[in-house]
């Protein structure tokens, strides 16, 4: 149990004993011998605790946490850890990173987080700074591998134009891992993303090559639909009547001139 008294009570108390000795016994060596030994176990019993910070106590075994600021007298025997509970900002490097489509992509980000539990971040890891840094590396690492960099269909999420719903998602993952060691996840979102060289010119091909493809088929489509009602309009008018064999041969002469 931890033993925290009012400063002023602690300052009252400790008058009141040294006139009690100075009344009762005699002022000599060993009076003076015994006040110093009280005076320096007192102060070492102060602790100051600051705004915005925590002392978390422990002997063999967790005792306590005091986080409001002021001065306290506590058992000069238990060992005391601080604990900052100020707001940290986290930058992360820049990762290679794998997206659903096993494209390479290279990203960053940008967490704030602080100490929420103190006795969590110090009993439940065993540097909660390093665990801070490498989950915000092995997150991004995850929240890429469930999406792919360019969007494929109108029903998924991509990498690329979905930051809001991404960041989100990277947000709620931290959140559940750094709440297991006492952190809360202030802000977090994805700063960097950028797609590695090697595989931007292989997207580019693919959209050229995707592009060439889709203005051949509408060329094609519009070519067939005009061999058809050019075909439908000689009909119509008596000009010359064509039986199917004939119009068969017609379009695939026609289609064998556009193809070249």
């Amino acid at each position: 149990m931890i033993i925290i008294i009012n400063l002023s009570i602690l300052l009252i108390l400790a008058i009141l004993f040294v006139i009690f000795l100075l009344k009762s016994i005699k002022p000599g060596l060993i009076t003076v011998i015994v006040l110093l030994v009280v005076f320096i176990i007192s102060f070492i019993g102060f602790k100051r605790i600051s705004p915005n910070s925590g002392k978390v106590f422990y002997d063999g075994y967790y005792m306590g946490t005091i986080k409001s600021p002021g001065i306290y007298f506590l058992n000069p025997g238990f060992k005391v850890k601080n604990i900052s509970l100020k707001m940290h900002s986290l930058k992360s490097e820049e990762v290679l990173v794998t997206d659903k489509l096993g494209n390479s992509i290279r990203m960053a980000s940008v967490v704030n987080w602080r100490v929420v539990d103190c006795a969590k971040a110090i009993f439940e890891v065993e540097k909660y700074e390093d665990y801070v840094k490498n989950e915000a590396e092995n997150v991004m690492r995850c929240i890429a591998c469930q999406y792919a960099y360019e969007q494929q269909n109108p029903d998924e999420l991509c990498l690329r134009l979905h930051n809001d719903a991404i960041n989100i998602a990277f947000k709620n993952e931290l959140a559940r891992r750094y709440g297991l060691v006492g952190i809360a996840v202030e802000t977090a979102c994805i700063s960097e993303l950028s797609i590695s060289p090697e595989v931007s010119e292989v997207l580019l091909r693919n959209q050229k090559a995707d592009a060439i493809s889709f203005s051949k088929e509408k060329f094609v489509q519009n070519a067939v639909e005009l061999v058809g009602n050019t075909l439908k309009q000689i009909d119509e008018k008596g000009i010359c009547k064509f039986d199917e064999n004939v119009k068969a041969l017609i379009l695939a002469k026609f289609m064998a001139k556009i193809s070249k």
